[in-house]
């Protein structure tokens, strides 16, 4: 798609978002946010702790997380399959930010199925299935000015991505990668940065600056109000979110080709120019830009090919 129609997909998604769901909802951070504690302490150990018990199902799998959230919807994560017949990998992909409909990434994933990579789409914290009943839209919980719930299904979605990684891993016997996109793509950074041992995350236009979207982006604008209402100010919103956004990690430098970036140069929830800092902080050197907005990106022809490409080198 050119830049008009690109952009105008964005748009018209954002305002749907904004007038049919998140204006309606209001959360508020406590009195006594925790804004000290990095998520690498509040997962440390993560590859040491006991794998859940993962069970075949209708979709693929089914697994309760080793997180407890408190809302028993939520703490079982659904696993959705897409195998292909002698596949030389397999993908372990964490979808975005409040998503309600998985047939967005049936372009991606044929297109990956064809060129013989398994996909299994692991499910976010507090979305479809895992949405409590409550919940007026899916992932109504994950992101909101509720910043202690926020960060701790941010940390649960690190969990049972991980979980689902080392069971395909040991299942299927071949090379298995993580992917994300946009949130999921951010789960995926946090990650693979935090694992040495997967080697290869690609990231799709992935949340990486959670205090400037916050403060930014034309999703959160409500959010951003709910934290103001709170008495928050963005200097107390940065120093909350450096505890687990991925820009503010000190990554290792020689850890950097491990990663992939793919990003929209017609973005219009993240701006390109926040994928660019992100990558010269982290030194990716696997970037590929695609004429595309944030949505769109996901029919992007060589997506998968790029996809293929950067696992196959690994």
């Amino acid at each position: 798609m050119n830049e008009a129609s690109s952009k105008y997909v964005d748009q018209l998604v954002l305002d749907k978002l904004l007038t049919e769901k998140l204006q309606r909802v209001h959360h508020y951070p406590g009195k006594n946010v925790d804004l000290t504690t990095s998520v690498f302490d509040l997962i440390n150990g993560i590859e040491s702790k006991p794998l859940p018990e993962i069970k075949k199902s209708d979709s693929g799998f089914v697994f309760k997380s080793s997180i407890v959230s408190g809302f028993e919807e939520n703490d079982l994560c659904p696993v959705f399959s897409f195998e292909c017949k002698n596949p030389v990998a397999s993908i372990v992909f964490m979808h975005g930010l409040y998503e309600d409909n998985r047939e967005i990434y049936g372009f991606l994933f044929e297109s990956l199925n064809r060129l013989g990579l398994n996909v299994y789409l692991c499910t976010l914290p507090y979305h479809y299935e895992r949405k409590p009943e409550k919940s007026l839209f899916s992932g109504e919980y994950f992101w909101s000015a509720d910043f202690d719930r926020t960060r701790l299904a941010f940390v649960q979605g690190i969990f049972d991505l991980f979980s689902l990684y080392k069971f395909i891993k040991n299942r299927n016997g071949h090379k298995v990668f993580i992917a994300g996109y946009s949130m999921g793509g951010a789960v995926s950074l946090v990650l693979g940065a935090a694992v040495k041992e997967i080697k290869g995350i690609a990231a799709i236009n992935p949340a990486t600056s959670f205090s400037e979207i916050v403060w930014d982006s034309p999703l959160c604008k409500h959010m951003k109000q709910d934290f103001l209402a709170a008495g928050y100010s963005m200097e107390q919103l940065r120093s909350a979110y450096n505890t687990f956004e991925p820009v503010s990690i000190n990554f290792e430098l020689n850890n950097s080709l491990r990663f992939m970036i793919c990003y929209a140069i017609y973005d219009q929830v993240t701006s390109p120019d926040i994928y660019r800092q992100f990558i010269e902080k982290w030194n990716i050197r696997n970037v590929h830009e695609y004429k595309a907005g944030h949505l769109t990106t996901l029919r992007v022809p060589r997506l998968a090919q790029d996809i293929f490409n950067f696992v196959s080198a690994l």
